[in-house]
Protein backbone atom coordinates (compact mmCIF):
# COMPACT_ATOMS: atom_id res chain seq x y z
CA UNK A 1 0.00 0.00 0.00
CA UNK A 2 2.69 2.16 0.51
CA UNK A 3 5.23 1.22 -1.90
CA UNK A 4 8.40 1.62 -0.40
CA UNK A 5 7.14 1.18 2.92
CA UNK A 6 6.11 -2.16 1.68
CA UNK A 7 8.70 -2.88 -0.34
CA UNK A 8 11.24 -2.30 2.73
CA UNK A 9 9.78 -3.36 5.41
CA UNK A 10 8.93 -0.15 7.03
CA UNK A 11 5.73 -0.78 7.76
CA UNK A 12 3.06 1.84 8.72
CA UNK A 13 1.58 -0.25 12.11
CA UNK A 14 -0.79 2.92 13.50
CA UNK A 15 -2.41 2.02 16.81
CA UNK A 16 -4.06 4.22 19.41
CA UNK A 17 -1.08 6.18 20.72
CA UNK A 18 2.09 5.83 18.43
CA UNK A 19 3.04 5.71 14.47
CA UNK A 20 6.36 5.01 12.59
CA UNK A 21 9.13 6.22 12.97
CA UNK A 22 10.73 7.22 9.46
CA UNK A 23 13.99 6.55 8.38
CA UNK A 24 15.05 9.35 6.55
CA UNK A 25 18.56 7.69 5.32
CA UNK A 26 16.77 4.46 3.88
CA UNK A 27 14.58 6.55 2.12
CA UNK A 28 16.88 9.25 0.32
CA UNK A 29 19.24 5.80 -0.86
CA UNK A 30 16.77 4.15 -2.27
CA UNK A 31 15.17 7.41 -4.18
CA UNK A 32 19.06 7.73 -5.15
CA UNK A 33 18.75 11.49 -4.31
CA UNK A 34 22.07 12.73 -3.41
CA UNK A 35 22.95 11.27 -6.67
CA UNK A 36 20.38 12.35 -8.55
CA UNK A 37 21.27 16.04 -7.41
CA UNK A 38 24.74 16.19 -8.43
CA UNK A 39 23.53 14.61 -12.03
CA UNK A 40 20.79 17.43 -12.01
CA UNK A 41 23.64 20.52 -10.58
CA UNK A 42 25.92 19.43 -13.41
CA UNK A 43 23.51 20.43 -16.00
CA UNK A 44 22.03 23.39 -13.65
CA UNK A 45 18.73 21.83 -13.02
CA UNK A 46 16.55 23.36 -11.92
CA UNK A 47 17.64 26.67 -13.61
CA UNK A 48 17.77 29.89 -11.32
CA UNK A 49 14.50 31.13 -12.13
CA UNK A 50 12.42 27.73 -11.76
CA UNK A 51 9.98 27.78 -9.24
CA UNK A 52 8.51 24.38 -9.03
CA UNK A 53 10.22 21.51 -7.44
CA UNK A 54 12.32 19.16 -9.80
CA UNK A 55 11.26 14.92 -10.13
CA UNK A 56 13.71 13.88 -7.69
CA UNK A 57 11.92 16.97 -4.86
CA UNK A 58 8.26 15.64 -6.36
CA UNK A 59 9.36 11.80 -5.44
CA UNK A 60 10.54 12.75 -2.17
CA UNK A 61 7.59 14.53 -1.47
CA UNK A 62 4.88 12.03 -2.91
CA UNK A 63 6.86 9.17 -0.87
CA UNK A 64 6.25 11.53 2.93
CA UNK A 65 2.79 12.42 1.36
CA UNK A 66 1.77 8.81 1.04
CA UNK A 67 2.45 8.12 4.54
CA UNK A 68 0.88 11.40 5.23
CA UNK A 69 -2.11 10.32 3.75
CA UNK A 70 -2.41 6.72 5.27
CA UNK A 71 -1.85 8.38 8.96
CA UNK A 72 -4.90 10.60 8.18
CA UNK A 73 -6.95 7.90 6.82
CA UNK A 74 -6.22 5.93 9.89
CA UNK A 75 -7.15 9.12 12.33
CA UNK A 76 -10.59 9.33 10.41
CA UNK A 77 -10.92 5.92 10.46
CA UNK A 78 -10.54 5.22 14.72
CA UNK A 79 -12.27 9.03 15.68
CA UNK A 80 -15.44 7.55 13.37
CA UNK A 81 -14.95 4.66 15.70
CA UNK A 82 -14.79 6.70 18.97
CA UNK A 83 -17.63 8.68 18.01
CA UNK A 84 -19.86 5.57 17.11
CA UNK A 85 -18.96 4.40 20.42
CA UNK A 86 -19.74 7.91 22.49
CA UNK A 87 -23.38 8.03 20.60
CA UNK A 88 -23.90 4.46 21.51
CA UNK A 89 -23.34 5.30 24.88
CA UNK A 90 -25.36 8.53 25.06
CA UNK A 91 -28.42 6.51 23.27
CA UNK A 92 -31.35 5.55 25.39
CA UNK A 93 -32.55 2.78 26.75
CA UNK A 94 -35.34 1.99 24.82
CA UNK A 95 -33.72 -1.33 23.94
CA UNK A 96 -33.54 -2.63 27.24
CA UNK A 97 -37.31 -1.82 27.48
CA UNK A 98 -38.16 -2.93 24.26
CA UNK A 99 -36.44 -6.45 25.77
CA UNK A 100 -38.78 -6.19 28.82
CA UNK A 101 -42.00 -5.28 27.18
CA UNK A 102 -40.83 -8.31 24.26
CA UNK A 103 -40.75 -10.87 27.18
CA UNK A 104 -43.87 -10.07 28.60
CA UNK A 105 -45.69 -10.00 25.25
CA UNK A 106 -43.98 -13.39 24.78
CA UNK A 107 -45.08 -14.63 27.86
CA UNK A 108 -48.51 -13.51 26.93
CA UNK A 109 -48.09 -15.06 24.09
CA UNK A 110 -47.34 -18.91 25.28
CA UNK A 111 -49.69 -18.52 28.14
CA UNK A 112 -52.76 -18.17 25.30
CA UNK A 113 -50.86 -20.92 23.37
CA UNK A 114 -50.23 -23.18 25.85
CA UNK A 115 -53.97 -22.47 27.24
CA UNK A 116 -55.53 -23.80 24.07
CA UNK A 117 -53.59 -27.16 24.26
CA UNK A 118 -54.83 -27.21 27.71
CA UNK A 119 -58.19 -26.47 26.36
CA UNK A 120 -58.87 -29.85 25.18
CA UNK A 121 -57.85 -31.66 27.59
CA UNK A 122 -59.62 -29.60 30.26
CA UNK A 123 -62.69 -30.06 28.13
CA UNK A 124 -62.58 -33.82 28.59
CA UNK A 125 -62.28 -33.75 32.40
CA UNK A 126 -64.99 -31.64 32.83
CA UNK A 127 -67.08 -33.96 30.39
CA UNK A 128 -66.09 -36.92 32.21
CA UNK A 129 -67.04 -35.35 35.39
CA UNK A 130 -70.01 -34.36 34.47
CA UNK A 131 -70.95 -37.95 33.48
CA UNK A 132 -69.65 -39.20 36.51
CA UNK A 133 -71.80 -36.86 38.93
CA UNK A 134 -75.13 -37.84 37.44
CA UNK A 135 -74.04 -41.66 37.07
CA UNK A 136 -73.52 -40.86 40.90
CA UNK A 137 -76.33 -39.17 41.42
CA UNK A 138 -78.71 -41.29 39.25
CA UNK A 139 -77.60 -44.43 41.13
CA UNK A 140 -77.51 -42.80 45.11
CA UNK A 141 -73.75 -43.77 44.75
CA UNK A 142 -71.23 -42.61 47.25
CA UNK A 143 -67.33 -42.93 46.47
CA UNK A 144 -64.82 -44.45 44.31
CA UNK A 145 -66.07 -47.67 42.82
CA UNK A 146 -64.56 -50.87 43.96
CA UNK A 147 -61.19 -51.63 42.73
CA UNK A 148 -61.41 -53.91 39.73
CA UNK A 149 -59.64 -57.61 40.58
CA UNK A 150 -56.34 -58.27 39.01
CA UNK A 151 -56.98 -59.96 35.85
CA UNK A 152 -53.71 -62.85 36.71
CA UNK A 153 -56.12 -63.51 39.79
CA UNK A 154 -59.19 -64.06 37.85
CA UNK A 155 -57.56 -66.32 35.41
CA UNK A 156 -55.62 -68.42 38.06
CA UNK A 157 -58.94 -69.11 39.43
CA UNK A 158 -60.56 -69.95 36.73
CA UNK A 159 -58.04 -72.37 35.28
CA UNK A 160 -57.70 -74.18 38.89
CA UNK A 161 -61.88 -74.66 39.09
CA UNK A 162 -61.59 -75.82 35.59
CA UNK A 163 -59.01 -78.30 36.23
CA UNK A 164 -60.11 -79.59 39.68
CA UNK A 165 -63.85 -80.23 38.41
CA UNK A 166 -62.46 -81.92 34.87
CA UNK A 167 -60.16 -84.20 37.08
CA UNK A 168 -63.10 -85.05 39.60
CA UNK A 169 -65.98 -85.82 37.54
CA UNK A 170 -63.46 -87.25 35.43
CA UNK A 171 -63.17 -90.02 37.75
CA UNK A 172 -66.92 -90.77 37.54
CA UNK A 173 -66.72 -90.75 33.32
CA UNK A 174 -63.53 -92.81 33.14
CA UNK A 175 -65.36 -95.91 34.50
CA UNK A 176 -67.77 -95.99 30.99
CA UNK A 177 -65.78 -94.27 28.74
CA UNK A 178 -64.25 -96.05 25.91
CA UNK A 179 -60.80 -94.43 26.39
CA UNK A 180 -60.64 -94.66 30.59
CA UNK A 181 -59.78 -91.56 32.40
CA UNK A 182 -58.08 -89.45 29.62
CA UNK A 183 -61.20 -89.75 27.99
CA UNK A 184 -63.52 -89.26 31.34
CA UNK A 185 -61.26 -85.91 32.01
CA UNK A 186 -61.78 -84.90 28.04
CA UNK A 187 -65.49 -85.47 29.23
CA UNK A 188 -65.75 -83.71 32.01
CA UNK A 189 -63.24 -80.52 31.27
CA UNK A 190 -65.85 -79.62 28.59
CA UNK A 191 -68.83 -79.52 31.30
CA UNK A 192 -66.36 -77.71 33.43
CA UNK A 193 -65.76 -75.10 30.73
CA UNK A 194 -69.62 -74.48 30.33
CA UNK A 195 -70.27 -74.53 33.83
CA UNK A 196 -67.65 -71.45 33.98
CA UNK A 197 -68.69 -69.36 31.48
CA UNK A 198 -72.14 -69.46 32.07
CA UNK A 199 -71.68 -68.85 35.95
CA UNK A 200 -69.24 -65.99 34.91
CA UNK A 201 -70.79 -64.53 32.72
CA UNK A 202 -74.30 -64.59 34.47
CA UNK A 203 -72.63 -63.14 37.41
CA UNK A 204 -71.28 -59.73 35.40
CA UNK A 205 -74.50 -59.70 33.81
CA UNK A 206 -76.51 -60.23 37.12
CA UNK A 207 -75.05 -56.93 38.24
CA UNK A 208 -77.45 -54.50 36.24
CA UNK A 209 -79.94 -55.22 39.03
CA UNK A 210 -78.08 -52.81 40.88
CA UNK A 211 -78.98 -49.34 38.61
CA UNK A 212 -81.45 -47.57 38.86
CA UNK A 213 -84.33 -47.85 36.58
CA UNK A 214 -87.26 -50.91 35.36
CA UNK A 215 -84.98 -52.06 32.19
CA UNK A 216 -82.06 -52.61 34.10
CA UNK A 217 -83.52 -54.35 36.84
CA UNK A 218 -85.31 -56.27 34.26
CA UNK A 219 -82.22 -57.63 32.99
CA UNK A 220 -80.36 -58.23 35.79
CA UNK A 221 -82.77 -60.34 37.55
CA UNK A 222 -84.06 -62.22 33.92
CA UNK A 223 -79.73 -62.83 34.44
CA UNK A 224 -79.90 -64.32 37.61
CA UNK A 225 -83.12 -66.66 37.06
CA UNK A 226 -82.17 -67.99 33.54
CA UNK A 227 -78.22 -68.70 35.18
CA UNK A 228 -80.18 -70.58 37.72
CA UNK A 229 -82.57 -72.45 35.68
CA UNK A 230 -79.98 -73.34 33.36
CA UNK A 231 -77.49 -74.30 35.59
CA UNK A 232 -79.98 -76.85 37.53
CA UNK A 233 -81.28 -78.36 34.16
CA UNK A 234 -77.49 -78.44 32.76
CA UNK A 235 -76.31 -80.00 35.63
CA UNK A 236 -79.34 -82.50 36.43
CA UNK A 237 -78.88 -83.70 32.90
CA UNK A 238 -75.39 -84.19 33.25
CA UNK A 239 -75.85 -86.23 36.12
CA UNK A 240 -78.66 -88.60 34.38
CA UNK A 241 -76.64 -88.91 31.46
CA UNK A 242 -74.20 -90.65 34.17
CA UNK A 243 -76.99 -92.87 35.45
CA UNK A 244 -77.55 -93.70 32.14
CA UNK A 245 -74.50 -94.59 31.11
CA UNK A 246 -74.21 -97.59 33.28
CA UNK A 247 -76.87 -99.73 31.34
CA UNK A 248 -76.65 -97.65 27.86
CA UNK A 249 -74.20 -96.71 25.31
CA UNK A 250 -72.71 -92.88 24.99
CA UNK A 251 -75.21 -92.13 22.57
CA UNK A 252 -78.30 -93.68 24.30
CA UNK A 253 -77.19 -92.74 27.54
CA UNK A 254 -77.65 -88.86 26.02
CA UNK A 255 -81.14 -89.47 24.38
CA UNK A 256 -82.33 -90.77 28.02
CA UNK A 257 -80.62 -88.28 29.90
CA UNK A 258 -82.66 -85.55 28.59
CA UNK A 259 -85.85 -87.60 28.82
CA UNK A 260 -84.95 -88.35 32.66
CA UNK A 261 -84.44 -84.11 33.22
CA UNK A 262 -87.58 -83.94 31.68
CA UNK A 263 -89.70 -85.99 33.27
CA UNK A 264 -88.15 -86.81 36.30
CA UNK A 265 -85.13 -84.44 37.02
CA UNK A 266 -85.01 -85.68 40.24
CA UNK A 267 -84.54 -89.22 40.17
CA UNK A 268 -80.60 -89.55 40.19
CA UNK A 269 -79.84 -93.17 41.07
CA UNK A 270 -76.42 -93.11 42.03
CA UNK A 271 -74.03 -91.85 44.82
CA UNK A 272 -71.45 -90.36 41.96
CA UNK A 273 -74.42 -89.30 39.77
CA UNK A 274 -75.09 -86.51 43.11
CA UNK A 275 -71.85 -85.79 43.84
CA UNK A 276 -71.24 -84.76 39.68
CA UNK A 277 -74.27 -82.83 40.10
CA UNK A 278 -72.99 -81.33 43.08
CA UNK A 279 -70.06 -80.43 42.18
CA UNK A 280 -71.08 -78.78 38.50
CA UNK A 281 -73.01 -76.82 41.25
CA UNK A 282 -70.55 -75.48 43.46
CA UNK A 283 -68.31 -74.88 40.16
CA UNK A 284 -70.64 -72.64 38.63
CA UNK A 285 -71.45 -70.60 41.43
CA UNK A 286 -68.09 -69.68 42.55
CA UNK A 287 -68.12 -68.88 39.07
CA UNK A 288 -71.26 -66.64 39.36
CA UNK A 289 -69.91 -65.07 41.97
CA UNK A 290 -66.48 -63.99 40.30
CA UNK A 291 -67.81 -63.00 37.93
CA UNK A 292 -70.50 -60.47 40.22
CA UNK A 293 -67.35 -59.13 42.11
CA UNK A 294 -64.70 -59.18 39.78
CA UNK A 295 -65.44 -54.92 38.80
CA UNK A 296 -67.88 -52.94 41.57
CA UNK A 297 -71.14 -54.17 41.89
CA UNK A 298 -72.71 -51.24 39.53
CA UNK A 299 -71.89 -51.33 36.32
CA UNK A 300 -70.46 -48.73 34.08
CA UNK A 301 -68.83 -47.15 37.92
CA UNK A 302 -65.17 -48.21 37.31
CA UNK A 303 -65.15 -47.23 33.44
CA UNK A 304 -66.61 -43.77 34.30
CA UNK A 305 -64.58 -43.37 37.53
CA UNK A 306 -61.29 -44.28 35.50
CA UNK A 307 -62.00 -42.10 32.56
CA UNK A 308 -62.02 -39.26 34.77
CA UNK A 309 -58.77 -40.47 36.64
CA UNK A 310 -56.94 -40.99 33.45
CA UNK A 311 -58.34 -37.40 31.87
CA UNK A 312 -56.91 -35.99 35.23
CA UNK A 313 -53.41 -38.07 34.66
CA UNK A 314 -53.49 -36.36 30.68
CA UNK A 315 -54.35 -33.25 32.27
CA UNK A 316 -51.23 -33.06 35.16
CA UNK A 317 -48.83 -34.08 32.12
CA UNK A 318 -49.82 -31.29 29.92
CA UNK A 319 -49.80 -28.98 32.67
CA UNK A 320 -46.21 -29.92 33.80
CA UNK A 321 -45.07 -29.07 30.35
CA UNK A 322 -47.09 -26.02 30.05
CA UNK A 323 -44.97 -24.72 32.90
CA UNK A 324 -42.15 -25.89 31.81
CA UNK A 325 -42.05 -24.22 28.48
CA UNK A 326 -43.30 -20.79 30.20
CA UNK A 327 -40.53 -21.46 33.11
CA UNK A 328 -37.98 -21.94 30.18
CA UNK A 329 -39.43 -18.80 28.35
CA UNK A 330 -38.78 -17.35 31.27
CA UNK A 331 -35.07 -18.03 32.04
CA UNK A 332 -34.57 -17.14 28.08
CA UNK A 333 -36.12 -13.73 28.27
CA UNK A 334 -34.07 -12.70 31.53
CA UNK A 335 -30.32 -13.90 30.40
CA UNK A 336 -31.79 -11.88 26.95
CA UNK A 337 -32.10 -8.90 29.17
CA UNK A 338 -29.02 -9.40 30.96
CA UNK A 339 -27.23 -9.84 27.48
CA UNK A 340 -28.27 -6.29 26.94
CA UNK A 341 -27.50 -4.54 29.72
CA UNK A 342 -24.27 -6.25 29.34
CA UNK A 343 -23.87 -4.75 25.95
CA UNK A 344 -25.31 -1.65 27.53
CA UNK A 345 -22.42 -1.69 29.74
CA UNK A 346 -20.07 -2.61 27.80
CA UNK A 347 -20.52 0.34 25.51
CA UNK A 348 -20.21 3.05 28.47
CA UNK A 349 -16.96 0.90 28.65
CA UNK A 350 -15.98 1.52 25.46
CA UNK A 351 -17.30 5.43 25.35
CA UNK A 352 -15.22 6.45 28.38
CA UNK A 353 -11.86 4.99 26.69
CA UNK A 354 -12.69 6.46 23.43
CA UNK A 355 -12.78 9.86 25.24
CA UNK A 356 -9.43 9.32 26.62
CA UNK A 357 -7.93 7.63 23.63
CA UNK A 358 -9.17 10.25 21.55
CA UNK A 359 -7.31 13.27 22.84
CA UNK A 360 -3.87 11.30 23.04
CA UNK A 361 -4.35 9.65 19.64
CA UNK A 362 -4.81 13.27 18.42
CA UNK A 363 -1.78 14.24 20.09
CA UNK A 364 0.12 11.74 18.71
CA UNK A 365 -1.06 12.44 14.72
CA UNK A 366 0.14 16.35 15.55
CA UNK A 367 3.48 15.14 16.61
CA UNK A 368 3.68 12.23 13.83
CA UNK A 369 2.58 15.30 11.23
CA UNK A 370 4.96 17.72 13.16
CA UNK A 371 7.81 14.94 12.39
CA UNK A 372 6.60 14.03 8.80
CA UNK A 373 7.09 17.40 7.40
CA UNK A 374 10.54 17.84 8.87
CA UNK A 375 11.39 14.25 7.03
CA UNK A 376 10.40 15.37 3.60
CA UNK A 377 12.35 18.79 3.98
CA UNK A 378 15.34 16.72 5.16
CA UNK A 379 15.37 14.50 2.10
CA UNK A 380 14.70 17.57 -0.22
CA UNK A 381 17.57 19.14 1.71
CA UNK A 382 19.74 16.42 0.96
CA UNK A 383 18.98 16.56 -3.01
CA UNK A 384 19.36 20.28 -2.68
CA UNK A 385 22.62 20.02 -1.23
CA UNK A 386 24.12 17.65 -3.76
CA UNK A 387 22.92 19.31 -6.24
CA UNK A 388 24.06 23.06 -5.02
CA UNK A 389 27.62 21.50 -5.18
CA UNK A 390 27.82 20.17 -8.87
CA UNK A 391 25.70 23.14 -10.16
CA UNK A 392 27.14 26.30 -12.42
CA UNK A 393 24.62 28.97 -12.07
CA UNK A 394 23.14 29.92 -9.23
CA UNK A 395 20.66 28.03 -7.07
CA UNK A 396 16.98 29.16 -7.74
CA UNK A 397 14.84 30.73 -4.65
CA UNK A 398 12.85 28.16 -4.05
CA UNK A 399 15.66 26.59 -2.52
CA UNK A 400 15.67 28.42 0.48
CA UNK A 401 12.05 27.48 1.26
CA UNK A 402 10.54 25.20 3.20
CA UNK A 403 8.04 22.30 1.95
CA UNK A 404 4.68 22.81 3.15
CA UNK A 405 1.87 20.07 3.83
CA UNK A 406 -2.01 21.30 3.13
CA UNK A 407 -2.97 21.94 6.65
CA UNK A 408 -5.70 19.34 7.78
CA UNK A 409 -8.01 20.53 10.87
CA UNK A 410 -8.79 17.54 12.99
CA UNK A 411 -9.38 19.11 16.27
CA UNK A 412 -11.63 17.14 18.83
CA UNK A 413 -15.05 18.97 19.38
CA UNK A 414 -16.37 19.44 22.60
CA UNK A 415 -19.68 18.75 21.25
CA UNK A 416 -18.80 14.81 20.62
CA UNK A 417 -17.47 14.80 24.66
CA UNK A 418 -19.33 12.92 27.37
CA UNK A 419 -21.23 14.40 30.35
CA UNK A 420 -19.52 13.44 33.32
CA UNK A 421 -22.76 12.66 35.41
CA UNK A 422 -23.88 10.61 32.44
CA UNK A 423 -21.91 7.45 32.98
CA UNK A 424 -22.62 7.11 36.69
CA UNK A 425 -26.18 7.98 36.19
CA UNK A 426 -26.16 5.28 33.05
CA UNK A 427 -24.97 3.08 35.31
CA UNK A 428 -27.45 3.11 38.14
CA UNK A 429 -29.96 3.25 35.47
CA UNK A 430 -29.13 -0.05 34.05
CA UNK A 431 -28.94 -1.40 37.41
CA UNK A 432 -32.79 -0.13 37.86
CA UNK A 433 -34.08 -1.35 34.76
CA UNK A 434 -32.61 -4.65 35.53
CA UNK A 435 -34.30 -5.06 38.90
CA UNK A 436 -37.53 -3.82 37.41
CA UNK A 437 -37.05 -6.13 33.93
CA UNK A 438 -36.68 -9.36 36.62
CA UNK A 439 -39.32 -7.77 38.49
CA UNK A 440 -41.81 -7.51 35.67
CA UNK A 441 -40.92 -10.91 33.92
CA UNK A 442 -41.35 -12.57 37.12
CA UNK A 443 -44.72 -10.94 37.75
CA UNK A 444 -45.69 -12.20 34.01
CA UNK A 445 -44.96 -15.12 34.92
CA UNK A 446 -46.96 -15.72 37.73
CA UNK A 447 -49.59 -13.93 35.98
CA UNK A 448 -49.11 -16.43 33.44
CA UNK A 449 -49.10 -19.71 35.39
CA UNK A 450 -52.14 -18.13 37.71
CA UNK A 451 -53.99 -18.06 34.53
CA UNK A 452 -53.99 -22.35 33.75
CA UNK A 453 -56.44 -24.36 36.22
CA UNK A 454 -54.20 -26.50 38.65
CA UNK A 455 -54.60 -30.12 38.89
CA UNK A 456 -55.80 -29.44 42.48
CA UNK A 457 -58.25 -27.49 40.86
CA UNK A 458 -59.31 -30.03 38.04
CA UNK A 459 -59.35 -32.80 40.78
CA UNK A 460 -62.32 -30.74 42.67
CA UNK A 461 -64.07 -29.70 39.50
CA UNK A 462 -63.27 -26.33 39.48
CA UNK A 463 -62.08 -26.94 35.91
CA UNK A 464 -64.26 -23.81 34.35
CA UNK A 465 -61.82 -21.93 32.12
CA UNK A 466 -60.55 -18.67 34.71
CA UNK A 467 -61.42 -15.25 34.11
CA UNK A 468 -59.47 -12.92 31.73
CA UNK A 469 -59.96 -9.85 34.04
CA UNK A 470 -55.78 -10.02 33.90
CA UNK A 471 -55.98 -8.92 30.94
CA UNK A 472 -56.18 -5.08 32.23
CA UNK A 473 -53.16 -6.42 34.75
CA UNK A 474 -51.03 -6.91 31.36
CA UNK A 475 -51.77 -3.54 30.11
CA UNK A 476 -50.88 -2.00 33.57
CA UNK A 477 -47.66 -3.89 33.17
CA UNK A 478 -46.81 -3.18 29.81
CA UNK A 479 -47.62 0.51 30.11
CA UNK A 480 -44.92 0.66 33.65
CA UNK A 481 -42.41 -0.77 31.34
CA UNK A 482 -42.95 1.98 28.68
CA UNK A 483 -43.08 4.83 31.11
CA UNK A 484 -39.93 7.11 31.31
CA UNK A 485 -39.57 6.65 35.35
CA UNK A 486 -36.24 6.31 35.04
CA UNK A 487 -33.99 9.20 33.94
CA UNK A 488 -30.61 9.99 33.57
CA UNK A 489 -28.99 12.86 36.08
CA UNK A 490 -28.81 16.01 33.68
CA UNK A 491 -25.31 17.07 34.21
CA UNK A 492 -24.90 19.86 31.14
CA UNK A 493 -20.70 18.97 32.07
CA UNK A 494 -19.07 17.78 29.07
CA UNK A 495 -15.93 15.51 29.34
CA UNK A 496 -13.27 15.66 26.48
CA UNK A 497 -9.54 14.35 26.33
CA UNK A 498 -8.77 17.72 27.79
CA UNK A 499 -10.85 17.05 31.00
CA UNK A 500 -9.59 13.77 31.49
CA UNK A 501 -6.08 15.05 30.90
CA UNK A 502 -7.02 17.91 34.06
CA UNK A 503 -8.77 15.29 35.86
CA UNK A 504 -5.78 13.16 36.47
CA UNK A 505 -4.45 14.07 39.89
CA UNK A 506 -0.75 15.25 40.50
CA UNK A 507 1.61 12.82 42.37
CA UNK A 508 2.04 15.42 45.56
CA UNK A 509 1.42 15.01 48.88
CA UNK A 510 -2.22 16.45 50.42
CA UNK A 511 -3.36 16.29 54.17
CA UNK A 512 -6.47 14.89 55.08
CA UNK A 513 -8.35 18.29 54.33
CA UNK A 514 -6.93 18.90 51.46
CA UNK A 515 -7.99 15.32 50.63
CA UNK A 516 -11.77 16.08 51.86
CA UNK A 517 -11.60 19.55 49.88
CA UNK A 518 -10.43 18.11 46.65
CA UNK A 519 -13.17 15.20 46.87
CA UNK A 520 -15.62 17.72 46.97
CA UNK A 521 -14.67 20.11 44.76
CA UNK A 522 -14.84 16.62 42.34
CA UNK A 523 -18.16 15.64 43.72
CA UNK A 524 -19.70 16.29 40.38
CA UNK A 525 -17.07 15.35 38.63
CA UNK A 526 -16.21 11.68 39.34
CA UNK A 527 -13.50 9.34 37.14
CA UNK A 528 -15.79 7.16 35.29
CA UNK A 529 -14.21 4.36 35.57
CA UNK A 530 -11.18 3.19 37.80
CA UNK A 531 -9.44 0.02 38.78
CA UNK A 532 -10.62 -0.60 42.11
CA UNK A 533 -14.53 -0.07 40.97
CA UNK A 534 -13.41 -2.67 37.72
CA UNK A 535 -12.20 -5.14 40.16
CA UNK A 536 -15.42 -4.90 42.15
CA UNK A 537 -17.73 -4.92 38.92
CA UNK A 538 -19.64 -2.36 39.58
CA UNK A 539 -19.89 -1.67 36.31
Amino acid sequence: MLGYFSRKGIKFDPSLHRFPDINVDSIAKNLRLEKRGREDGKKNIPTSEQTTLTRAELDAVQEISNLRKEALNNFDDEMATYRTRISDAQSDSTEIKLKIADGVSKLQQLEDQEDNHLDTSRDRVQGFQMKLKHFQTKNQLVGPPRDRTPLYFTASLILFLFFIEGIINGQFFAERHDLGLVGGVGQALMISLVNIAIGFLSGIMTRYKNLKGLFHRIIGLLSLSLWLAVVLAFNLAVAHFRDALEYESWNGALSSAVANTLTAPLNIGSLESWMLFLVGCFITGVSFLKGYSQLDPVPGYNNLWNSVENSISEYAELYEEAAETLNNQFQSQKDELRQEVEARRSNLRSAVAAVNSRGSLSNNLTTFLNSIENCANQLIRIYREANTVARSEPVPSYFNTDHKFEFVDFSVSKEDGLKTGFVEAEIHKMEALMNMGVERLTRAQKRSLQAFSTVQDVKAGRTDRKSRESNQELENLLSEINAPSLRASKNTEVLTPEDTEKEKPKKTRKTPAAKTKITKKRAEKMPLFDDESEEKGEL
